[in-house]
């Protein structure tokens, strides 16, 4: 199961329920989470991946190497050490982020080297969505976020507006 933080109660339930009959048979299951997001998940999942029988592995980002593979791999030439270390720092190494990236936008199109790298059309869509479900109140929170910056507290942004 794939980001399972985003999955929702009865889906896990379902999964633990699951797992916990299946002590009999040869079966694996792997299940992915943010580990800022494991907290998330239900205690008694934990307790079943933390048992005899479970391995919790953390997995890095793909670093500058594996990005230049990445990217010789998708067949994009001349990218570069420094585009590679850019695209380490812009995507904390996360493939699927690097990977859409790379396919819509070759390192030439990234502007400088001070700006932000651009987001890809999936990532902008998935962001909208998510913003055009929120109340008012919360979109105008975000808009104030938005303009203090990603660094900054949130009582300033909760008085914004």
């Amino acid at each position: 199961m794939d980001d399972a933080h985003w999955a929702d109660r009865p889906s896990l339930q379902a999964l633990i329920f699951a797992l916990r009959r299946l002590v009999a048979d040869s079966v694996m299951a792997i299940v992915a989470v943010r580990d800022d997001r494991a907290a998330d998940l239900p205690e008694s999942l934990g307790t079943l991946i933390r048992k005899q029988t479970g391995t919790v592995l953390r997995l890095r980002g793909l670093d500058e190497d594996d990005l230049l593979e990445l990217a010789a791999a998708m067949g994009i030439d001349g990218v570069s050490a420094g585009a590679a270390r850019r695209l380490r720092y812009g995507t904390q190494g996360n493939p699927l982020h690097a990977r859409a990236l790379l396919e819509e936008f070759p390192p030439s199109e990234w502007g400088p080297d001070q700006e932000l790298l651009p987001s890809p059309r999936s990532f902008r869509r998935l962001v909208q969505d998510r913003y055009q479900a929120c109340s008012e109140p919360t979109r105008q929170l975000i808009d104030a976020i938005a303009v203090l910056g990603s660094h900054s507290r949130w009582p300033p942004a909760g008085q914004a507006g």
